[in-house]
């Protein structure tokens, strides 16, 4: 994450989040922060802006895929993994599922889930893209409170791993608060980082509200 100082140019350099706080305690005696968003957020965005509203920031404007996350406190921002920044570290990476989008189903702003009814078949949250060394993981996707309609059948929960020739699966039931997703990224331990896409597909069945994903090393 950068940015520029305020009363800088455009062409001026720019710092590290840290780094800007500390500019701004020095220059300006305040760490007021803005990030501004489009979703679907890489997931060390979203891992950050997650961050920013455990420590009271909030969304104060929305429209479309933009967002502004406004505050005034400073935190320890996860440090990049890979050259790319894909995700953050360590582990779990947590990416809120509003900072995504999917083929079907909305945002609640109220609430901060995506959620979609009865009908529509699609991926309620179209893969975020990591990238992962060899090892075990396990993908959690975290559901609010539903409806309890028995043992039915409401979507699942996938991962597509580089290198592997089928994806690996596993049903969303109803009244189901979380579904875990073990999953394993074939290679060396150590070796080079594999691009792996972990989404949620809807059946169509009934209603899903999804909160958030969360990548547990294992």
């Amino acid at each position: 994450i950068v940015g520029v100082a305020a009363g800088m140019g455009e062409h001026d350099l720019t710092d590290p989040l840290p780094v800007l706080w500390e500019e701004g305690r020095q220059s300006f005696h305040g760490t007021r922060t803005v990030f501004l968003t489009m979703r679907p957020m890489r997931p060390f965005l979203a891992q950050t802006v997650a961050e920013a509203m455990e420590h009271g920031y909030r969304i104060s404007f929305h429209a479309g895929r933009v967002s502004l996350v406004v505050g005034n406190r400073t935190f320890n921002p996860p440090s990049p993994a890979g050259p790319w920044a894909w995700q953050g570290r360590p582990f779990p990476l947590i990416v809120p599922a509003w900072t995504q989008v999917g083929d079907v189903g909305t945002v609640s702003w109220r609430h901060l889930w995506l959620a979609v009814g009865p009908g529509p078949r699609g991926f309620l949250m179209e893969p975020v893209l990591l990238a992962l060394h060899p090892g075990r993981y396990t993908a959690e996707f975290v559901f609010a409170p539903g409806p309890r309609a028995g043992g039915r059948v409401l979507g699942e929960a996938v991962a597509t791993v580089q290198g592997r020739a089928d994806p690996v699966q596993t049903s969303v039931r109803a009244a189901q608060r979380e579904v875990r997703l073990p999953f394993e990224v074939p290679g060396r331990p150590g070796g080079q980082r594999r691009e792996v896409g972990l989404g949620l597909r809807s059946s169509g069945r009934g209603s899903l509200r999804l909160l958030e994903l969360r990548v547990y090393n294992r």
